[in-house]
């Protein structure tokens, strides 16, 4: 099992520097190429922009490539704009895809019944690897393949080089990684806890506090699905457009119910990161800063209610302190 998850998570571990092409192609040009490589599962081409030798090497059957070419194909992406200067540059994209957060962990709870009952078997009657990695793989196919699957859209910067002439793609884009798989690098470490002990509590079963960076992994989630994703992403679309940020129908009251069951978390998070040590200061600079965009986009979407209006929110200041935030929170130790 554990081998079919690394090959989910191949394409988004080792992105690093290398050359793209003869031809010169303009930084926005370069990041789409580089997307529907991605999309395509185009190794070679994957290899060319990303840097990745890797992609699939690791997938030992065809359900590994399935499952991959289900996750890859399903990225949805919007080049928002550019900016070169000084041979550097950023592609801003908007990314989305299915939810692998979530469908991970019903994969997840669908299969720990089976492999559960296995483990008090005895050892010659219990299933083997090949056995368990076609089940996982199997039930990830079929849920995959749900209509409707949850979506997850994030808007990332892909920071890219000019080297000979030729724009390249930096090493470091973990961000846009993560928005194209779906979130799935994300849950990699929720993943593992579900295999090796679950967070909140140790190998005897007794609970322990969880980590900072264990509590500041949960406020992330809660901040890119809870609020961005299912809040303030979706109700932006449907004020603009009647739709959601996927074009789908939508029913504004119940997201807006939702988003207010969200909210009811912030207090306690607010409290939380203001107590943190000393060596979480940048994060709770951000934080300060980010709490009060919810506090604003929130009171905003209070007063709008449900009107489509054509006016998209504001969202700016939220995208641009939550990328802080996210960048201090993957540079912890």
């Amino acid at each position: 099992m554990k081998r079919v998850f690394a090959a989910l998570l191949i394409v988004c571990i080792g992105v690093s520097l290398t050359g793209c092409g003869n031809k010169r192609e303009s930084a926005e040009m370069v990041v789409k190429d580089a997307i529907e490589a991605i999309k395509a599962c185009d190794a070679a081409k994957v290899r060319k922009y990303w840097g990745n030798e890797n992609i699939g090497a690791e997938s030992g059957d065809e359900m590994d490539e399935e499952a991959l070419k289900a996750i890859l194909g399903g990225i949805i992406y919007e080049i928002m704009g550019s900016e070169e200067n000084d041979g550097a540059a950023v592609v801003d994209v908007k990314i989305t895809n299915t939810d692998m957060g979530k469908v991970m962990t019903d994969v997840v709870a669908e299969v720990f019944p089976t492999l559960l009952a296995e483990a008090f078997k005895p050892e010659s009657e219990q299933m083997s690897d090949e056995d368990s990695d076609k089940l996982f793989s199997d039930t990830l196919i079929e849920l995959l393949a749900r209509p409707d699957n949850p979506q997850i859209t994030n808007t990332v910067k892909v920071a890219l080089t000019l080297k000979d002439d030729v724009w390249v793609i930096d090493s470091g884009n973990d961000a846009a990684a993560d928005a194209m798989l779906g979130g799935i690098s994300s849950f990699a470490d929720a993943i593992n806890e579900a295999f090796e002990g679950s967070p909140g509590s140790d190998n005897s079963g007794s609970v322990v506090e969880q980590t900072p960076e264990e509590k500041l992994f949960e406020i992330r989630n809660w901040l890119v699905s809870d609020i961005w994703n299912d809040g303030f992403c979706d109700m932006s679309w449907y004020y603009s457009t009647g739709k959601s940020s996927i074009g789908q129908s939508m029913d504004a009251e119940f997201s807006l119910e939702q988003l207010e069951k969200a909210i009811e978390k912030k207090s306690e998070y607010d409290v939380y990161i203001s107590d943190l040590p000393e060596k979480y200061s940048e994060i709770a600079s951000v934080w300060s800063k980010l709490s009060e965009q919810v506090d604003v986009l929130y009171t905003e979407v209070q007063s709008r209610g449900t009107e489509v209006t054509g006016d998209e929110l504001d969202t700016g200041l939220y995208n641009q302190y939550f990328n802080a935030f996210d960048d201090a929170y993957r540079q912890l130790d």
